[in-house]
Parts: C-alpha cells; structure tokens; sequence
C-alpha cells in the first residue's frame, strides 16, 4: 500500500471517529477524553458515581450537575451522557440528563455548547429548549423530540440559528373518535416561523411525518365553503369516504379541508 493511500485512509478513519456519535451511561463510572471537533484540543470527561460531571481541557475544570444521578435511586435508570452535535454547527455538545419521566420512555436532557470565548460549556436556551428523546435529522438539521403522555405522543421539533434554537414545528395528536371510523388518533402538524408565527397546519395520518388524512365518517357532519364562514354550504354522509390534509385557524376555532369545504373539529380534539 503507497504512502499517500495510507495517509488517505487514515485521514478518513480519523473523520469518521470525530463524526461518530457517542453516549456514555450514568450507571457506571467513566473517564474518558473526547474531540469536539477538528480545531479544539480533547476534553476529558469524568464520572464517579457523584451527581456531577467534571469537565476538564487545557484551560479549566468545569462542574457540570447530573441531576439524574441526584434523583434516581436506580442507576440503571439514570439515563446516558450523549456527545452529540444537537444545533449542526459542526462541533459536538453534551447533551446532560435532567430528568426521567413516564417510567422511564420519557428522558429529558439539557444541552450544553461550547463558548470558546469563555473557554467553557454553557446551557443551550435554557427552559425554553425543552429535549426530550433526541432524534437527529442530519440531512435537514432538525433536532426532532418526542414525548409520552399517557397513550399520545407529542413532539417538538427545532432548527437553529447561530447556536439558538426555535421551534420549527410541533406535532400534537387529535382525537377524532366521534367523527371518524378509522384512523381516529391522528397528529396535527403546525409549522412555524424564526418569530414564532404558525405558517401552515395540516392533519395527519402518520405521527412522523406530514401525510394526508384517507378516512371513513363515523356520521353526518356539516361543512363550510370557507373556514369560519357563517352557515354551512353543504353536508357529508356517515360512511363517506374522506381526504383531510390543510387545517386553518378561525379565531379560537380549527377547521380542517374536506372535498367540499371545510369541517370544524371538535375543541377538545387536540391535545396539547
């Protein structure tokens, strides 16, 4: 094997170990040095079983509270230190477990991200930056969370602009059981603006992603020919077959699109 192709694959190896996530469970102790990224010298992290992390490199120690480790009486449910780059900004942060909820399906973190002006590592957004079970879409840098609560799932998910995170949509399940035959548990997706304006909303069939809505009426129900309109334009028959997708907000009031106009949901139907 040349020179220059042992240089390359080692060059690959090298980024690929820099890129690869990682986790470290809070139920055993740990010492171990991490790279950032490819600019910043390692950072040691240690866990002794103690309800903090230290957090050491070249130019200081830092203290880094565990509050699972406080609170959990069971190691095993303490949840794990992930080094993963939640805010896509090419370097890695440290994704901290703050609590543990629903017995455990729920894990909640806090983030925290590097400054290298104050050389030290600082809470990401605060209690406005709720992470609860990270998932990563790395191809449209989305931070997606979820959360259970009682048999729903309700999710949150972020995009980032320098290092702060927003809201870019929220995903709630709705309950259609009097309207509907099948699917009666669907999610409404509302997509939001950097200023936190709702841009657009839709029902769907599919908790992950956004997709039409082909379901059969459980009864008559009275449309609309616009969202909010006085008086109705028409009415759909029990057995029906139906497409819903596009939901419009009128005053305190949802409507979602039907063939012929729209249908006002129930005010107890989302949860949120």
């Amino acid at each position: 094997m040349t020179t220059s192709r042992t240089l390359l694959i080692a060059g690959l190896l090298a980024t690929l170990a820099l890129a690869a996530p990682r986790e470290y469970r809070l139920d055993k102790s740990f010492d171990v040095s991490i790279a950032l990224d490819g600019q910043l010298a390692p950072v040691r992290l240690q866990f002794n079983n103690q309800p903090v992390l230290l957090v050491s490199s070249q130019e200081k120690m830092q203290k880094i509270p565990l509050e699972t480790v406080a609170d959990e009486l069971n190691p095993a449910a303490r949840g794990a230190l992930l080094i993963r780059d939640f805010d896509f900004d090419g370097r890695k942060d440290l994704g901290v477990p703050s609590g543990v909820g629903y017995g455990g399906v729920n894990i909640f973190y806090s983030v925290y991200r590097y400054q290298p002006a104050s050389k030290s590592f600082v809470i990401m957004g605060g209690k406005d930056f709720p992470v609860c079970n990270p998932e990563f879409s790395e191809k449209s840098q989305i931070l997606v969370t979820n959360s259970r609560s009682g048999p729903m799932w309700y999710g949150l998910d972020y995009k980032f602009r320098q290092g702060k995170p927003w809201v870019y949509q929220r995903r709630s399940p709705v309950l259609l059981e009097d309207l509907l035959e099948e699917p009666d548990l669907l999610t409404l997706f509302e997509i939001y603006s950097p200023q936190g304006e709702v841009v657009q909303r839709s029902l769907s069939s599919d908790p992950a992603q956004a997709r039409p809505v082909r379901a059969v009426l459980k009864k008559s129900v009275s449309v609309s020919r616009v969202a909010g309109a006085r008086g109705y334009s028409g009415q759909l028959k029990a057995g029906q077959k139906v497409t819903l997708d596009e939901v419009q907000r009128y005053g305190s009031h949802l409507y979602v699109q039907a063939p012929s106009g729209w249908i006002l949901l129930p005010d107890k139907a989302v949860h949120r």
